[in-house]
């Protein structure tokens, strides 16, 4: 007898020809679409991100350099409130940046090998970016909405105006009515003032802080915006703390005066009471023009270039040096000798318009005085350079080193 061939079972490897079988068919239709349809599909999703992404940042350009690249560079460098911007947005997104690698490593190595509660949610989390973008919003915003937009002439003809939240200060209320397409290059530094004060006031702030806000600007245009300031308070009732050199500033601006010498507080008051009632002598030069003599002080006395001036607040102090302030609209000026008056010889006379400022120098002692006369008296007296005159003074203030009042 010859042996029977046995056929033992085998593990049969069929199961992966199937699944190749099966996703075959699939593989084949998509190899068979023709290639005008692969073109189009390709068209159409190149066309929507040039739509969403590429047609807006292309008007934004436009319209940022329709006046020439100089025009938007000097913009864009040269305003202090853009460069800030600038700043503050190359110091964050370093910040950014980190925080978003770090985390995007730590969700996908989380995702790929973990199963957990929650990963779907996580999961449409970071794919929420991709498909809302603030920035394409933001464009897509400006491009529908701005007055050179889509719907912008049909919204400026009848009187609408969109505008973010922020900006919920009128034009009006700042004095720049009809400007609001310019850029800060072609508004004045009066009217730059206005607009970083609006911003700063946009936010609706407890306090105002103004640290020498009109400091680079001429002195009519500083008068201006100090009447401007002193209107926009009323209206808006914001409490500010303006701080300044220049007394008439603070004494046209403030109900609440303090005057400070490195870092103390010499005086705290009203206007009329700090500029009619000085704490010290600090505060008495600090308050404008004055003049200043050298003298003593005893029993009530103060004694000057040979003048004798009532001093009462001193009426206990024994004899000691002071000196006297008197500013110059307070000095009187005479052709004729009179008691408690001085000589002294005009040097220059410079008319201001309302009033008069008249150089002279006294005979006695060669001392600089400054007076101020009105345009009357000024005219009656008729002074002249080289003339000599009588002076003396209506108010004095006294003060004695290491005393105050």
């Amino acid at each position: 007898m010859q042996p029977e061939a046995i056929d033992f079972p085998t593990q049969s490897s069929s199961p992966a020809p199937s699944r190749a079988a099966a996703a075959a068919p699939g593989l084949r239709r998509a190899q068979r679409d023709p290639s005008w349809v692969r073109w189009l599909l390709t068209a159409i999703a190149l066309g929507a991100v040039l739509l969403i992404v590429g047609l807006p940042i292309v008007f934004v350009f436009v319209e940022a350099l329709a006046e020439g690249p100089a025009a938007y560079l000097e913009n864009l460098f040269g305003d202090a409130d853009t460069r800030q911007s600038m700043l503050l947005t190359l110091t964050v997104v370093p910040i950014a940046l980190g925080a978003n690698v770090l985390f995007g490593l730590a969700a996908a190595w989380s995702i790929s090998r973990f199963q957990f509660r929650g990963r779907a949610i996580l999961t449409s989390l970071i794919d929420l970016p991709f498909s809302v973008s603030p920035v394409v919003a933001g464009l897509m915003f400006v491009l529908i909405f701005g007055l050179q937009g889509y719907l912008g002439p049909l919204l400026r003809r009848d009187g609408y105006s969109i505008m973010p939240i922020v900006t919920s200060l009128p034009l009006s209320l700042i004095r720049l009515e009809g400007l609001g397409q310019r850029y800060p290059s072609q508004l004045s530094g009066g009217q730059r003032q206005r607009v970083a004060l609006a911003r700063a006031l946009a936010a609706r702030p407890r306090v105002l802080w103004l640290d020498e806000p009109f400091g680079a600007l001429d002195a009519k245009v500083r008068q201006e915006l100090r009447q401007w300031l002193q209107r926009l308070h009323e209206e808006i009732q914001v409490t500010s703390v303006f701080v300044t050199h220049d007394q008439e500033e603070a004494f046209e601006v403030a109900d609440r005066v303090v005057v400070m010498n490195h870092g103390r507080i010499e005086q705290v008051g009203s206007p009329s009471e700090v500029f009619e009632h000085p704490a010290n002598a600090f505060v008495m030069d600090f308050l404008g023009n004055v003049n200043v003599f050298q003298g003593r002080v005893e029993q009530g006395k103060a004694v000057v270039s040979g003048l004798e001036l009532p001093a009462a607040e001193y009426a206990h102090l024994e004899a000691q040096p002071a000196a006297v302030y008197v500013r110059p609209h307070e000095l009187q000026l005479e052709r004729a000798q009179s008691t408690n008056s001085l000589a002294a010889r005009v040097i220059h006379v410079n008319p201001t318009g309302a009033r008069t400022k008249i150089e002279l120098r006294a005979l006695g002692s060669d001392q600089l005085i400054n007076a101020e006369l009105s345009a009357e008296p000024f005219a009656e007296l008729g002074i002249q350079s080289g003339d000599t005159v009588h002076v003396s003074p209506r108010r004095v203030r006294v003060f004695a080193p290491e005393y105050s009042i």
